[in-house]
């Protein structure tokens, strides 16, 4: 499975996921977000020039990157 951002500055390439989550936090509701769990070296991720930014919120739980 091949996922990037809108722009594709980021990609991200996993096998699919066996289970996914929904949260029904803010954040995940706006952006109906589904969480799906990987093992580390099973996720390949590119950055392209443009770098990232992160997003951390309230009690700093979870951290975006975008």
């Amino acid at each position: 499975m091949r996922l990037s951002c809108h722009c594709r500055n980021i990609e991200n390439e996993v096998e699919a996921p066996a289970q996914l989550t929904v949260c029904d936090c803010s954040i995940c509701s706006r952006y109906q977000a589904l969480w799906g769990y990987f093992q580390p070296d099973g996720v390949q991720i590119t950055v392209g020039p443009d770098g990232e930014d992160f997003y951390i919120w309230n009690d700093r739980e979870i951290e975006f990157v975008r």
